[in-house]
């Protein structure tokens, strides 16, 4: 019979961030990308919550309002904590104690894998809609510009 591997605990955020090979770039990327993201963190809590709502496990770990609040906020300060990207030992211990959160209730890995998934989905759409709306203010500032020149040529 084999036994459970266990992974030895991450004792500091330095051996976590080597473990999942994250850099000083990669972080300096999460920090451009909540400094250019106009969208609020509630609105982006709700669009979740659009997804979560309706799926039929929800009322088991959300039976009352209340619970769904208090875990909107929740989620509100961790959204607040991880486009900061200040990863020390406290950031660490913060998710572990998020971790021993979904552990308490019983949270299966694939309903906790789905929402990653979920909110992965959502950073990548407002990544996708922000090049789009660069493109169209270039291309409407290309425009400008050439109008601009023609509009000169014809005055001469």
């Amino acid at each position: 019979m084999l036994s459970r591997l266990q992974c030895p605990q991450i004792a500091d955020a330095a051996a976590l961030l080597a473990r999942f090979r994250i850099t000083d770039s990669d972080l300096a990327l999460v920090k451009k990308f909540r400094r250019e993201d106009n969208a609020d963190l509630e609105n982006y809590i709700e669009e979740f919550y659009k997804w979560l709502t309706p799926q039929p496990f929800f009322s088991h770990f959300f039976p009352d309002e209340r619970r769904v609040g208090v875990t909107k906020a929740a989620q509100l300060e961790y959204m607040r904590e991880f486009f900061a990207a200040d990863i020390d030992d406290a950031y660490v211990e913060s998710r572990r104690e998020i971790g021993s959160v979904h552990a308490r209730v019983d949270l299966p890995l694939d309903i906790y894998i789905a929402g990653v998934s979920v909110n992965f989905e959502n950073c990548v759409e407002i990544l996708a809609s922000r090049r789009q709306a660069h493109a169209t203010i270039a291309a409407d500032a290309a425009g400008d510009f050439q109008a601009d020149v023609l509009r000169h040529d014809d005055h001469r």
